[in-house]
């Protein structure tokens, strides 16, 4: 006689679990993920470092909110299901805006340091390259799982 409470013999799938994404996709994610977060997390030691007397003015600001909102965007587009077009659009537009505006202080701005860019275009260009990779491997497995009609 058999237990009631020993697990089945038998491994089943879900069927309303999503397929999982390959491996390296999943990589790619994490380590957007990651770099999302250390550049939102950027804003607080940043403040900590600027002068009170420069904290309050409108490019300080905006700056500290422009860093926040790039990570937050990434970060949804990359963990969430939820409207997931509009999501990924928001976020490859301020993912690409972030790389256009940081390339052009690279570039464009004598006597800086352009290392100091680079701390925000490596990771905007990582979340650019994961959201692409991503969206198209969602993409194919939700082609895959329909199946022919």
């Amino acid at each position: 006689m058999s237990s009631p409470y020993a697990p089945p013999k038998a491994a089943v799938d879900d069927v309303g679990a999503p397929p999982a994404l390959p491996r390296w996709v999943r990589v790619l994610r994490g380590v957007a993920v990651a770099g999302s977060v250390s550049v939102a997390a950027w804003a607080v030691p940043l403040a900590m470092v600027v002068p009170p007397s420069q904290r309050t003015e409108l490019k300080f600001l905006l700056l500290t909110a422009g860093i926040v909102l790039v990570g937050a965007v990434s970060i949804l587009a990359l963990t969430s299901q939820i409207a997931p077009r509009l999501v990924f659009w928001s976020a490859l537009v301020v993912n690409g805006a972030t790389l256009a505006f940081f390339c052009y202080l690279a570039l464009n701005r004598p006597g800086r340091n352009p290392e100091i860019a680079l701390l925000f275009i490596l990771p905007a260009l990582i979340n650019f390259a994961a959201l692409a990779v991503l969206r198209r491997a969602r993409r194919r497995l939700i082609a895959s799982s329909a199946g022919p009609l």
